[in-house]
């Protein structure tokens, strides 16, 4: 039980952790793109 509750954490964890990546990803690119534009 212990083990599959660490488990359903770290999942979590790396969810969370993956959704702030690819936000941080589009954010950067966004601005890249604009500055390029201007």
């Amino acid at each position: 039980m212990a083990l599959a509750l660490a488990g359903g954490v770290l999942r979590g964890r790396l969810g969370c952790l993956r959704g702030l990546a690819r936000l941080i990803l589009l954010v950067t690119l966004g601005r890249r793109r604009r500055s390029q534009n201007q």
